[in-house]
C-alpha cells in the first residue's frame, strides 16, 4: 500500500532536523532569518493585498439592492435570527 503525499508534510521536520543539528550556528541563525524574513514579507503582502481588494471591491455593498430595506415594519427578534440560521 502506497502512502499519499500528504504524509511527506509530517514526515519532513522529523527527517530535517537532525541535518540542522549538524549545521554551524551561523548557518542555522541564516537560514532561521531568512524564514522569518520569508513569513513577514509574506504575511505583509496578504494584508496589503486584502486591503487593496477590500476597497476596490467593497464586499456587501449594493447600489442596485431591489428591495426596500428602510420601509420595513416588522422587527426581526433576536431569537428568530437564531433560527434562521438553521432554517
Amino acid at each position: 500500500m502506497t502512502q499519499p503525499r500528504f504524509d511527506l508534510l509530517y514526515h519532513s521536520p522529523i527527517h530535517f532536523s537532525p541535518g540542522m543539528a549538524n549545521l554551524p550556528s551561523q548557518a542555522a541563525g541564516r537560514i532561521g532569518g531568512r524564514a522569518v524574513l520569508y513569513y513577514m514579507l509574506t504575511t505583509v503582502l496578504a494584508v496589503l493585498l486584502g486591503i487593496l481588494l477590500v476597497t476596490t471591491i467593497k464586499p456587501g455593498s449594493r447600489d442596485d439592492d431591489p428591495i426596500d430595506r428602510a420601509n420595513r415594519d416588522t422587527v426581526l427578534k433576536p431569537a428568530d435570527a437564531i433560527l434562521d440560521l438553521v432554517r
